[in-house]
C-alpha cells in the first residue's frame, strides 16, 4: 500500500509532499476493503463466485454423505485421467 502512495506522490507534484502516509493510511485500507468482494462463506458461494473467474475450476462435486469440493484440474490432467480409465489400455502394475 506504501508502494501505491508514493507514486501517486511523485506523480501529483508539490502538494504529495505535504501529505504522510500515516496521515491516509486508514483511508486507503478502508477504501480497498469496500472494492473487494466479501469471502465466501459456504462451497456453494465459492462455486458461484469463481465459476467465470478461473480457467481451471471444473465444478463442484458432492458424496454420498453430503460433503461437496469444488475442482480445479487442467485439459493435460483430465486427458491422464481419462486414459487411465477402463478400457482405455491403462493397466496397473
Amino acid at each position: 500500500m506504501n508502494t501505491v502512495f508514493d507514486d501517486a506522490c511523485r506523480s501529483s507534484g508539490d502538494v504529495a509532499g505535504h501529505v504522510a502516509f500515516a496521515e491516509v493510511e486508514s483511508s486507503l485500507y478502508k477504501r480497498r476493503r469496500t472494492a473487494m468482494p466479501t469471502l465466501p462463506t459456504n462451497v456453494q458461494e465459492s462455486d458461484e463466485a469463481i465459476i467465470d473467474q478461473s480457467p481451471f475450476y471444473r465444478g463442484q462435486v458432492f458424496t454420498a454423505d453430503g460433503g461437496s469440493a469444488l475442482v480445479f484440474t487442467t485439459d493435460g490432467q483430465l486427458e491422464l485421467l481419462r486414459s487411465m480409465l477402463p478400457g482405455n489400455g491403462y493397466s496397473p502394475g
